[in-house]
């Protein structure tokens, strides 16, 4: 991710007509990280065979899987109690509660990447301009996997009524958030389905 985003350099021109392109930059310089792909066309399932080339990852061990609404709301309580500039109190109380609102959305950029940090560079500096830390992320994207409890914006089990193996050709019948430790491999004769 680190790579392939470091080469969009946000400018003032660009966050004049379109703002959110300059915060997505800025997203990936407070994260980072590593972009792997598990397409269901490379699915290690009862029918491949691992060393067939076509088979590229499988499912080792599933933690827990919960509904992608309750880890949704779960990230948006941590940043909306990380607000301390009042950024969601000015909304209405409509938008305060339409994630999809521009008043929210812009919030919790700002909430995130602090108020300097979704301004364009005014140098090389990539600096944070303040905002959420990578570890508190990380805190707020754990938190659902790490309790049941409400409170400490855990997420209840989450059965899906469809075997995992055909949710994955039909994924859009239920909207998941799982943390899988999957196995992946770079399969060979040049066929490389990851990192995109």
């Amino acid at each position: 991710i680190t790579e392939t985003f470091s080469k969009f350099v946000c400018t003032w021109d660009e966050y004049i007509t379109q703002p959110w392109r300059c915060w997505q930059n800025a997203v990936w310089q407070t994260t980072g990280g590593i972009w792997l792909s598990t397409p269901a066309s490379g699915y290690c399932n009862s029918s491949h065979e691992y060393k067939d080339s076509s088979c590229t990852w499988r499912v080792l061990d599933q933690v827990k899987t919960i509904s992608k609404n309750c880890s949704d709301a779960a990230i948006y309580a941590t940043v909306q109690k990380y607000d301390n500039t009042g950024c969601f109190d000015q909304c209405s109380f409509r938008d305060r509660h339409n994630t999809s609102s521009s008043c929210f959305i812009g919030c919790f950029y700002k909430t995130v990447l602090g108020a300097e940090g979704m301004l364009p560079p005014y140098d090389d500096d990539s600096s944070s301009g303040g905002g959420l830390t990578k570890d508190q992320l990380i805190a707020a994207w754990d938190a659902p996997f790490s309790s049941t409890d409400p409170d400490l914006n855990g997420c209840p089990d989450y059965t899906p009524s469809v075997a995992f193996e055909d949710k994955l050709y039909h994924h859009q019948s239920a909207r998941l958030a799982s943390r899988r430790t999957r196995f992946l491999r770079e399969a060979t004769n040049n066929h490389k389905s990851y990192p995109y």
